[in-house]
C-alpha cells in the first residue's frame, strides 16, 4: 500500500524549494489554516483563495489549497460570514481544508513566477541581481511597442509599457508582482526594459532616467504562469516518495 500524503509531507517539500524562512519579515506564508497531520489525497493550487477556489477546491475534494497571496496578510479582528476574508477562513475551518501560503519565499525561487515568464517568453542567458529580479536576452531584439504585443499574446491582459515606446529591447528583466523598484536592478543587469505587474509613476520617471522602460503587464498575469510548474514539480516529488495524491491547478481567474 502506498503511504499517504500529508499536509507536512507537502509543507516539508515547499519548506525545500522555497524555505519559508525567506519570506519578507511582514509576510504570511506557511500553514494558515488546519493541520499538518491532516491527509492529502488532492491538492488545489491557486493565487488566491477566493469565494470561486474553494468552490473548486469543494468540487476536487482537495484536502488542501496552496495559495501564493496569503490570507489574513494584515491582522483580521472578525471571522464572520459578513466579512469577506473571515468568511473565506470560515469556510476553510467549517469544510475542513487545509492553507498553505507561498509568497515572498516563492517569489524567491526557482518556481517563481518570474522564472516562469522569462521561460515562456523565451528569454537566455538568464542572470539573477538580488532576490526578484532575472534578466536575460531576448530571441530577437525588439522594440518596447512590440514587446508589449507578445507580451499580451503570451501573458494574456493589457500590458502598458511607461516610457519610449520606440526603445529597442534586446535584454529585458523581469519581477513578476509589484516590484517596478526593481528598475536599478535591471539597469546593473544590462536590461532594456522590467517586465513586472503593476508600476509606480515616481519608479517609471526614475527607470527612464536609468535607460529602463517599464511595462506593467498586471499582477496576476506575471504571477499565474507559476502555478503549473509548481504543480509539476511536487506532483514529481509526490509521485517519487510514492505517496498517491493528486495535485491540480486552479482554473479560477483571481478576478472572476
Amino acid at each position: 500500500m502506498m503511504p499517504k500524503a500529508t499536509v507536512r509531507t507537502i509543507y516539508d517539500w515547499l519548506n525545500t524549494v522555497a524555505p519559508f524562512d525567506t519570506q519578507e519579515e511582514d509576510d504570511n506564508s506557511g500553514l494558515l489554516v488546519g493541520s499538518m497531520n491532516m491527509d492529502v489525497q488532492s491538492v488545489l493550487l491557486a493565487l488566491d483563495v477566493t469565494p470561486g477556489v474553494l468552490e473548486e477546491a469543494a468540487s476536487l475534494d482537495a484536502q488542501l489549497i496552496i495559495a501564493h497571496h496569503p490570507l489574513m496578510f494584515a491582522p483580521v479582528q472578525v471571522i464572520t460570514d459578513d466579512a469577506y476574508e473571515g468568511s473565506l477562513v470560515a469556510r476553510l475551518i467549517r469544510d475542513r481544508r487545509s492553507l498553505i501560503a507561498a509568497h515572498t519565499n516563492a517569489d524567491q525561487s526557482e518556481y517563481s513566477g518570474t522564472r516562469a515568464v522569462a521561460e515562456l517568453l523565451g528569454l537566455t542567458n538568464l542572470q539573477r541581481e538580488g532576490p526578484y529580479v532575472w534578466a536575460g536576452d531576448l530571441p530577437e531584439p525588439a522594440t518596447v511597442h512590440a514587446l508589449v504585443q507578445h507580451a499580451q499574446c503570451v501573458l494574456g491582459g493589457t500590458p502598458v509599457a511607461h516610457g519610449a515606446g520606440e526603445r529597442v529591447v534586446r535584454t529585458l528583466a523581469i519581477a513578476g508582482g509589484s516590484y517596478s523598484q526593481g528598475y536599478a536592478e535591471a539597469a546593473s543587469l544590462g536590461a532594456q526594459a522590467l517586465l513586472t505587474g503593476e508600476v509606480r509613476h515616481h519608479h517609471a520617471l526614475y527607470a527612464n532616467a536609468a535607460g529602463v522602460t517599464l511595462i506593467a503587464a498586471g499582477h496576476a498575469e506575471t504571477e499565474m504562469p507559476m502555478l503549473p510548474r509548481l504543480a509539476r514539480g511536487l506532483q514529481t516529488h509526490l509521485n517519487n516518495v510514492q505517496c498517491k495524491a493528486a495535485v491540480h491547478v486552479s482554473s479560477v481567474h483571481p478576478y472572476g
